[in-house]
């Protein structure tokens, strides 16, 4: 989803910047530096990212519902007592993470808007040095590095659930053994 996001941004940057001067003179520079940068990174988080969750979490809850039916609804019980203590410790540690990889998010995006600022307002300067593929090149390298901090924050949003699912699998199976050896 994040590879989406750096390919269509990059070629955003590169369709707006083919369109010209008098293009890029005459729109608003904040609506192309939101068309390249946050409707592309919208895309991938709030549509491609949020369907692939939505799919494996049906997957995985239908399973969990099925292996629970299948041996005792008491189970529950056991599973809330084995598995929330674990659960908030790794979720109180997930979130200052999250924190972190936001501020770090944060100042990378201003310098990437930056970049993309300057390459809009500076075009005539900007191609009369010949500098275009320089500027294309350093923002295409900030925003390789805005795709793998949304990747982190994303995996790291993620992580608690899946912790949860995997310490559930994991009491349903030492339970089903447990149940088996009896």
């Amino acid at each position: 989803s994040f590879s989406l996001y750096t390919y269509f941004s990059t070629e955003m940057h590169k369709y707006f910047y083919g369109l010209g001067y008098s293009f890029l003179k005459s729109s608003n520079s904040n609506d192309i530096v939101k068309d390249v940068n946050s409707v592309t990174l919208w895309y991938s988080k709030l549509l491609v990212m949020p369907l692939i969750t939505l799919l494996n979490e049906v997957v995985i809850f239908l399973f969990i519902i099925i292996a629970i039916l299948t041996y005792n609804p008491l189970i529950i019980l056991y599973l809330l007592l084995a598995i929330v203590p674990a659960f908030g410790i790794f979720y109180y540690s997930a979130r200052k993470k999250i924190k972190s990889l936001n501020l770090q998010k944060d100042q990378l995006t201003a310098d990437l808007n930056k970049v993309l600022y300057e390459s809009i307002h500076g075009f005539v300067d900007i191609s009369i040095n010949n500098q275009q593929n320089f500027f294309h090149s350093l923002y295409q390298s900030k925003v390789k590095i805005v795709a793998k901090i949304e990747a982190l924050l994303f995996t790291f949003s993620l992580s608690p659930t899946k912790v949860l699912e995997t310490a559930i699998m994991s009491a349903l199976a030492v339970i089903v053994v447990y149940g088996v050896a009896n």
